[in-house]
C-alpha cells in the first residue's frame, strides 16, 4: 500500500528540526495527523500521529528519503501495533 499524503507546503522547520501536520486523502474520510522529526541530509526521520478514525488512534516511527528531483519523499511509516506501511 502507498499513501498519498498531503504535507503542508510550509511545514515548521527550525534547524534541522520539523513539525507540522499531514492529511492522508487516500481514505474516506481523510485521516489527519501530526509529525515531528528531525532532517540529516536528504533524510527526514521521526514519529506521527494519527487522530481519531472510527474509534481508533496510532502512532509509530517515520523513515523517509528526498527523491532526487528533490519534489518528494518516500520511504517506511512503522506502527506501533508493527504494521509497516511504504510511503
Amino acid at each position: 500500500m502507498v499513501l498519498r499524503l498531503q504535507i503542508p507546503r510550509n511545514p515548521s522547520i527550525h534547524c534541522w528540526d520539523v513539525t507540522g501536520t499531514w492529511k492522508d486523502t487516500s481514505t474516506d474520510p481523510p485521516r489527519t495527523g501530526t509529525i515531528t522529526g528531525r532532517i540529516d541530509g536528504n533524510q527526514l526521520t521521526g514519529s506521527y500521529s494519527i487522530g481519531c478514525v472510527v474509534d481508533q488512534s496510532s502512532d509509530g516511527k517515520f523513515y523517509l528519503t528526498m527523491t532526487a528531483d528533490n519534489r518528494s519523499w518516500i520511504g517506511k511509516m512503522i506502527s506501533t501495533h508493527n504494521i509497516q506501511i511504504d510511503w
